[in-house]
């Protein structure tokens, strides 16, 4: 798909070009072209794409700082990713798709759907989590993770960090692996099934091998891949069997 190959170009905008912008910008100093200036207290520097199109269409720009309302967690976001579903929706493609991200132009003008952060502040209605704890999700609907700052429902798709896992590796965990799950459960694997997965260097495939090789109710099974994309010309498929004690 056309979207596709701009992923790195795209990541290296948002995970560098923001942190450097953060480190230089003087206290109250609107971006360059953010239009009218906004106190330092209550913006934050954003990815934001008004329109359709490449990555150039993504610009840096302040915003308005979301809250902790309700039963919402306020998390500084220090890890997120570009995948597949922020390419499709910044471009506009498949057309229908714009029946939910907006016709003519994106109602959701802040992308990112992987994050890994800190709890900043809590809505008065949360119980499940505190100021300070580590925490990923996944926010697909919404958005809003190619930012300093983020806010979302406590029974969102978040949830504390393993202690071993540093935010770089836990931000890119959700997207592809959600998905690889619920395909292994629609096709009903059992333990010792074979399975052929096509294109496992991908944020899906390479979940499906992980999935599909671990314990805690999804099997044993011996998983056969084929790697695409490295570098180093076609590769033989490999195999993979892993025995959990």
């Amino acid at each position: 798909m056309a979207f596709m190959p701009d992923r790195r170009a795209w990541l290296s905008t948002v995970n560098t070009v923001i942190s450097e912008e953060i480190a230089v910008r003087p206290p109250h100093s609107p971006l360059a072209g953010s239009g009218t200036a906004l106190s330092h207290a209550c913006s934050v520097i954003a990815a934001v794409h008004t329109r359709y199109g490449p990555p150039a269409v993504v610009q840096l720009a302040e915003v308005k700082k979301p809250t902790a309302e309700d039963n919402h967690l306020l998390i500084k976001v220090h890890a997120t990713t570009v995948n597949r579903t922020d390419c499709a929706t910044r471009a506009g493609v498949p057309f229908f798709a714009r029946l939910v991200t907006g016709f003519t132009k994106p109602k959701m003008t802040i992308l990112g759907n992987e994050f890994a952060g800190e709890v900043k502040a809590i809505g008065p209605d949360v119980a499940s989590f505190v100021v300070g704890d580590r925490v990923f999700g996944y926010s697909e609907g919404p958005f809003g993770a190619h930012a300093e700052f983020m806010s979302v429902p406590e029974d969102s798709s978040v949830a504390t960090m393993p202690l071993d896992c540093s935010f770089d590796e836990i931000a890119a965990a959700t997207e592809g692996s959600h998905y690889a799950l619920g395909w292994i459960r629609k096709v009903e694997l059992g333990s010792g099934r074979r399975v052929l997965v096509n294109g496992a260097t991908g944020a899906i495939g390479s979940a499906v091998v992980q999935l599909a090789n671990s314990p805690g109710g999804i099997g044993d099974r011996s998983v056969r891949h084929r790697e695409h994309g490295t570098g180093e010309g076609p590769r033989r498929p490999q195999n993979h069997r892993l025995h959990h004690q």
